[in-house]
């Protein structure tokens, strides 16, 4: 939610020092065939770990989607699980900005770096490839400097107001001074429809924080292309 993410992005505000953020994640559904396959492959014995939940879990899926009519939606399982493992992708990506964006917090470990015990809850599966959708906001979310941007509500509806943040973080990877950032908001046709130049002051390396919002303000209706 909104809040939930809101309340993330300035967590500990008051608090006398940093705080490091021990575990926090976003999972998906675990993913019995890969695993069954990728099992098959390395003609794992039949005593491995895995094949304690992969076998049954996929008995239990393949009962649920009869029982349930499944079919419908997804006419194959796996088609389901990799759309579960993108939607964790964009829901790490959401959380990761709101983590960066935040100056109070000077350490994360996520969770998880693979699956394990038949949980979905990695960014790898048990075999240590990646997962949908998952490469790309990893090596995005903790890039040393980016802008880390939440909008709300998303996506964004034509005639509708929106709130925009953007903080930028900063490993003091810049020197320190004065700038200006344009934030600027264009519609599908890549036409822009507002913008805004905020200034900003960086301080000295090793001292400033690890993160600073430079924009955070209600956007007006704006007559944005469908």
């Amino acid at each position: 939610t909104w809040k939930f993410i809101a309340d993330l992005r300035v967590h500990g505000e008051k608090a006398p020092r940093p705080i490091f953020l021990s575990e926090a994640g976003m999972g998906s559904i675990s993913d019995p065939y890969t695993e069954q396959r990728k099992l098959i492959e390395v003609k794992a014995p039949p005593y491995a770990l895995a094949r304690k939940w992969v076998g049954p879990r996929i008995v239990q899926w393949e009962k649920l989607w009869k029982d349930y009519g499944l079919g419908e939606a997804y006419p194959e399982i796996p088609a389901m699980i990799a759309d579960s493992q993108r939607a964790s992708a964009r829901e790490r990506d959401l959380m990761t900005r709101a983590i960066r964006a935040n100056p109070r917090f000077c350490g994360y470990s996520l969770t998880s770096k693979e699956d394990c015990w038949g949980t979905g809850e990695g960014i790898w599966d048990t075999f240590r490839a990646w997962k949908a959708g998952h490469q790309d906001v990893i090596t995005a979310g903790w890039a040393p400097t980016r802008f880390c941007l939440l909008v709300n509500p998303t996506p964004i509806a034509s005639g509708k107001p929106f709130r925009l943040i953007a903080a930028l973080a900063d490993e003091d990877r810049l020197s320190a001074g004065a700038r200006r950032v344009i934030v600027r908001v264009r519609d599908q046709a890549g036409v822009e429809r507002w913008s805004k130049t905020c200034p900003l002051t960086l301080g000295e390396p090793g001292i400033r924080p690890l993160a600073v919002t430079v924009l955070d303000e209600d956007v007006p209706a704006l007559p944005l292309a469908e």
